[in-house]
């Protein structure tokens, strides 16, 4: 039997540019390749216990929105339970800008979106017996 983990957490599209260098305070650097990747704090932490072998379940929130889908599409593809994440209207899903430098130094601004319509309200009382 695989452990049961639920995780209460954010979900993001991760928008990242790659650069040659990060920029200074007020200043543009023109960057190279921009990817989309799903992310957030809980959801990357949902996936890699799924990914572990357990049977994982995350709570969350998103937009109800095309971000939502991309955000969520590694979790669905990698069997993360999502029965327990919902979209609201009234929020975007959240997105962080990320900037890369070649050595990995990143800057990184999050608008968390949904994410903040998430409230204890949203917690099931139980979750596959657990409390």
């Amino acid at each position: 039997m695989s452990a049961r983990i639920n995780v209460v957490g954010s979900v993001n599209l991760d928008l990242v540019v790659r650069c040659d260098r990060l920029p200074l305070a007020g200043e543009t650097v023109l960057g190279g390749t921009f990817e989309k990747h799903p992310g957030g704090k809980g959801a990357n932490q949902a996936l890699a216990a799924c990914r572990l072998g357990a049977d994982v379940e995350l709570i969350a929130c998103v937009g109800d929105d095309d971000d939502a889908a991309a955000a969520l599409s590694l979790l669905r593809a990698d069997g993360v339970g999502l029965d327990h994440c919902h979209a609201t209207p009234d929020a975007p899903t959240g997105v962080a800008l990320i900037a890369v430098a070649p050595n990995g130094e990143n800057q990184i601004v999050v608008a968390p979106g949904a994410n903040t319509a998430l409230s204890v309200a949203d917690l099931p009382d139980r979750i596959d017996g657990a409390l």
